[in-house]
């Protein structure tokens, strides 16, 4: 446990000090959110990419992830009808959601890198499960078919998604996607629960994840509501979300 502390450290100080892409940006925006830590910006934010770096390696190698409730997810699947799950960039989400579709069959929207390597890479990483990867847009028709047959409809939505509304998180706009409003009429019609899914490291270094089942509102601003979702996930582990995205640009 310590090899896997010391290597997290170490890959965060790396990119850090050798690569800093988007830090200053990544700084202001968590010492705008969250004033009350940021004194400990800097210790956050590497330990931030760190841990994404740490969970591609732990993917190449085949390293176990414990997940808590991720039974109950599976128990609440039926060949007639899946459910929705909010995912995040929080710790290793790559290595959470590869874990998740070795167990249950998952289908999420993912943007592709611009990176030909990068790609070919990710790709690579994901394999070994029941995984079906959609384009941010476009995709929806696929969607809904997962979700009546069965699937885990996996919506990751704590990112910029530039055509879509704006709505608060940590109080300011953000643009948001509307994917999981879309897609909440054809999952009430089918009984379709939601759920939540994150990841974080502990101390020691070692990864972990959770479902937990969320009590989705019937009406209001449902985009709205995702974001109350990853804003209390942020603020309760600011060091495992990733503050380099550009949310506010």
């Amino acid at each position: 446990m310590r090899a896997r502390r010391a290597l997290w450290r170490l890959l965060g100080a790396l990119w850090w000090w050798a690569l800093p892409l988007r830090r200053s940006e990544a700084l202001r925006a968590l010492r705008d959110t969250l004033p009350e830590r940021a004194s400990e910006a800097p210790t956050l934010l590497r330990g931030a990419v760190g841990s994404v770096a740490l969970g591609y390696l732990e993917l190449a190698v085949g390293s176990p992830m414990p997940i808590r409730g991720l039974d109950r997810l599976a128990a609440a699947l039926r060949p007639d009808r899946g459910v929705l799950c909010l995912g995040g960039h929080n710790g290793p989400w790559d290595l959470l959601l590869v874990r998740c579709s070795q167990q249950v069959p998952v289908t999420v929207f993912v943007k592709r890198p611009s990176s030909r390597l990068a790609a070919w890479a990710l790709q690579r990483l994901r394999r070994g499960g029941d995984l079906e990867l959609l384009p941010p847009r476009g995709a929806f028709a696929a969607a809904e078919r997962a979700l009546q047959a069965g699937r885990v409809v996996l919506l990751v939505q704590d990112q910029r998604h530039n055509p879509g509304p704006a709505v608060p998180f940590f109080g300011r706009p953000a643009r948001t996607s509307e994917g999981y409003a879309r897609l909440r009429s054809l999952a009430d019609r089918l009984g379709a629960p939601t759920f939540g899914a994150l990841a974080w490291r502990r101390e020691d270094g070692t990864a972990e994840g959770e479902i937990q089942a969320l009590n989705a509102p019937q009406d209001g601003d449902l985009t709205a509501w995702t974001q109350g979702f990853y804003e209390g996930a942020a603020r309760a582990r600011p060091g495992d979300w990733w503050w380099l995205h550009r949310r506010w640009r």
